[in-house]
């Protein structure tokens, strides 16, 4: 019963900051910029650095083991949050777009591009699930392989 109150609650709690959100400030604002420039060019490479890494484990042997492709999953989201974050700090850089507490009704495409982008989080703990599934699953591969090994040899 508490575990139905428990999902009850941080479902509702959810769908309310989904339907009525607030200023919530999740991007990093910079004062110069300067600082943005630098900080766009760190998703710029950490995003290429994870296309990298998707790309290697797919054309490597160990693409074979579902575990692997999970974790390989998760770069490949993790490359898909830096271009929403790119995206939205662009957008926060080159238009007026503040943090309104309702939807103004002149809102047009590029607020809502800025708005999705805003929710950016969402990707990024999407591909934190999958680096944990991932690495549980690779955990339990190698314990099952010790297994057999001590099995084997005593």
């Amino acid at each position: 019963m508490t575990k139905y109150l428990y999902n009850t609650f941080f479902i509702s709690v959810f769908l309310y900051m989904m339907f009525f959100p607030d200023c919530v400030h999740a991007f990093q604002e910079h004062g110069a910029r300067e600082g943005v420039y630098v900080h766009q060019l760190g998703h710029i490479c950490f995003g290429a650095a994870m296309l990298w890494l998707f790309f290697m484990i797919k054309r490597s042997s160990i693409w074979q083991k579902s575990c692997w492709k999970l974790v390989a999953a998760g770069f490949l989201l993790l490359a898909a949050w830096n271009v929403v974050t790119f995206t939205g700090h662009m957008i926060s850089l080159y238009s007026l777009v503040n943090c309104p507490s309702s939807v103004p009704p002149q809102a047009g495409l590029k607020f809502w591009i800025w708005y999705v982008c805003k929710l950016d989080n969402v990707v990024c703990v999407s591909a934190m699930l999958l680096f944990y599934a991932g690495l549980k699953g690779l955990l339990e591969h190698l314990r099952s392989e010790e297994q057999k090994i001590s099995e084997t040899s005593g």
